[in-house]
């Protein structure tokens, strides 16, 4: 038990790291909302399939599995809006900098 909580600081010390040092390098941030934005399609077309079948079938056989379904939406909407606005920051720093650098250069 006490190893799986130092283990768990250390993942998420890595992970806070690896964030750390990808939100100053835009392009590894624009492809960071790509991924996010495949997932959140992927998911919300999974999910959407799983419930128009149920729906077909006959509708829901309790509430429970309608909320979870309900959930697993708007969780991957939101993770599809994450990676828009991660792509759309990455994309205007880029040229932001590159602004600066073309009016250096004149």
């Amino acid at each position: 038990m006490l190893f799986a909580r130092y283990s768990m600081r250390n993942m998420l010390g890595g992970i806070g790291l690896a964030l750390l040092s990808g939100a100053r390098n835009k392009k590894i941030m624009v492809i960071a909302g790509a991924v996010l934005i495949a997932i959140g399609i992927g998911g919300m077309i999974t999910v959407g399939s799983r419930l128009l079948n149920t729906v077909t079938q006959g509708g829901f056989a309790n509430t429970e599995m309608e909320r979870s379904l309900f959930y697993g939406e708007y969780a991957f909407l939101f993770t599809l809006v994450a990676g828009l606005g991660l792509v759309i920051y990455g994309l205007v720093s880029i040229q932001k900098e590159r602004g600066k650098e073309r009016s250096v250069n004149r």
